[in-house]
């Protein structure tokens, strides 16, 4: 969140260059390299043994439906309000 909301701030205050886009999206890399491993092993201990194929299903379904609609909302919503609200909303 606070990589979004640096992008979000950058890109408003007009400081978003190519370099700074580089270094949040290697940051975001970097959280995101610990973040999907613990959501993965939270999804093995909350479900029973019987469950488990259902939630990493379900998990994975939900993660690949918002890599398919995220970019076309944000699309919509960067020809209506703009860039920076976009990034805001991702914040």
């Amino acid at each position: 969140m606070l990589c979004a909301f640096v992008l979000a701030a950058g890109t408003h205050l007009g400081f978003a260059n190519a370099s700074f886009i580089i270094v949040i999206a290697a940051l975001n890399g970097i959280a995101m390299g610990f973040d999907i491993p613990a959501r993965q092993a939270f999804t093995v201990e909350m479900t029973s043994r019987e469950d488990l194929l259902n939630a990493i299903s379900l998990n994975s379904s939900i993660f690949h439906a918002a890599r398919v609609i995220g970019p076309s909302v944000a699309g919509l919503m960067i020809g209506t309000v703009g860039i920076a609200i976009c990034f805001f909303q991702t914040a």
